[in-house]
């Protein structure tokens, strides 16, 4: 039987609560794939990526779906050396890389605030640096939007 730590249950309990209350707003958000917006990533379990102490990180908007559900592909400000992981640049003031291995797909409901929007060439590496590591087949070729 695996233990859960004090300082967890609170964490949940508190995740819990704000999870409540982002499914009570119904708020409409409007965003687009390239951009970086604060995302409610939450508290997870296991080795899953966390929102840092107020449950957001950033994202890049990796897929959209339709009006209400994205595909995400977290960042974080560790620069680790391995193919999990992409260096993007500076996202506002911080260096930023994409975590290739946790991309999860979201309702608008959890999009805090927008940060920026990447321009298409630096989209289009983390974009493929996604598919090469997850062995998806790259995008079809052509115009339209972009299909995982």
């Amino acid at each position: 039987m695996i233990l859960v730590s004090e300082d967890k249950k609170e964490r949940l309990k508190h995740w819990c609560e704000k999870k409540i209350a982002l499914h009570k707003t119904q708020k409409r958000v409007f965003f687009k794939e390239r951009e970086i917006w604060w995302v409610y990533y939450g508290e997870n379990l296991g080795t899953e990526q966390n929102g840092s102490g107020t449950f957001s990180r950033p994202a890049i908007v990796l897929r959209k779906y339709n009006l209400k559900l994205g595909l995400f592909l977290p960042l974080t400000t560790s620069n680790k050396e391995n193919s999990f992981y992409f260096r993007l640049g500076l996202v506002g003031a911080k260096k930023a890389s994409a975590i290739l291995s946790q991309a999860r797909v979201f309702d608008v409901s959890r999009l805090q605030d927008k940060i920026q929007t990447l321009n298409k060439e630096t989209f289009v590496a983390p974009k493929d640096a996604f598919f090469k590591v997850n062995n998806f087949p790259p995008p079809e070729a052509g115009g339209g939007r972009s299909r995982l």
